[in-house]
């Protein structure tokens, strides 16, 4: 079935043919989806990924930056990370709405404003990176987790709880786990306020910093599944948002399918012209379209 969106994609590096797609997904047990949009109206899923530094892990005072520093402590670290390394677990950002709102005050203004105040500028630079919060979701245990700190201890905690592998024992522990608060408010807590997905989610490799083939192919397979799901008056129904890197650029398009029972379906290849039997067929129907098919979880 043809999209509606007849727009071709030009790429200016080129896209792997000849290689079959079956098992080109990255490794991972479990795929934490992190919303990094700020703008509560949305108006653009592409705004918001242009942000992004060519490794989201990298990036300071971020969710995706502090996993990664866990996960890789280095020599001032007093602690052992709490990762698997035979436990894999695949770390995004989307452009879909953060519903915390993060005010970040610029330190380095703060510094200029009291440039004549030594002991204030002493201190600007001395603070500890903000406190920030990241809605998430996180897959296959389909579970949506609107208010995750980038507190250290935090996020340790939350690796502990649901980013490493448990015995039946342990998981029927883990429903026990402690709640982490942050305040004596009930509304300002860490991962106590988790709750079942219930969206249906396409995401587009939209990683423009990271390579270009995507970042060419994401604006294009954005519109055209834009266009399908409102002519099926499925808007709002299945959400389509931009990625970070999920691995195989040389297969641009690169998109992803979760269902809100917690199973994802990877194709590469995408082109427009597909969209639509990728809406009804794999989102609706839930069948897989083989020539498109990398892999998934169920």
């Amino acid at each position: 079935m043809p999209s509606l969106c007849d727009c071709e994609v030009t790429y200016d590096q080129p896209i792997d043919y000849g290689r079959p797609l079956l098992n080109t997904t990255a490794v991972h047990a479990k795929h934490l989806l992190i919303c990094t949009n700020q703008d509560i109206n949305y108006p653009s899923t592409l705004a918001c990924s242009l942000s992004w530094p060519s490794k989201v892990d990298l990036q300071p005072d971020s969710l995706a930056g502090e996993l990664a520093n866990i996960k890789r402590p280095s020599s001032v670290n007093d602690y052992q990370s709490p990762f698997d390394p035979m436990y894999p677990i695949m770390i995004t950002n989307v452009d879909l709405v953060n519903e915390v709102v993060n005010v970040v005050h610029n330190r380095k203004q703060g510094q200029e404003r009291n440039k004549n105040k030594e002991n204030e500028k002493f201190k600007s630079e001395t603070t500890r990176s903000p406190e920030l919060f990241y809605s998430a979701y996180l897959y296959p245990d389909n579970i949506y987790f609107p208010r995750l700190s980038t507190n250290p201890y935090r996020v340790q905690a939350f690796v502990k709880s649901y980013l490493v592998p448990f015995s039946a024992r342990d998981q029927a522990a883990r429903k026990s786990f402690p709640s982490i608060h942050l305040g004596e408010d009930a509304d300002i807590r860490s991962h106590d306020s988790m709750s079942p997905n219930r969206r249906n989610l396409i995401l587009i490799c939209g990683h423009a910093t990271r390579d270009s083939r995507c970042g060419k192919a994401a604006p294009i397979l954005l519109k055209a599944f834009e266009e399908v799901l409102a002519s099926k008056g499925l808007t709002g129904v299945i959400e389509v948002a931009i990625c970070s890197h999920i691995g195989g650029h040389a297969y641009a398009g690169n998109i992803i399918c979760f269902d809100n029972q917690g199973s994802s379906v990877w194709y590469g290849r995408v082109e427009p012209k597909h969209v639509e039997g990728i809406v009804q067929q794999t989102c609706l129907e839930k069948k897989i379209i083989k020539e498109l098919y990398r892999g998934g979880i169920n």
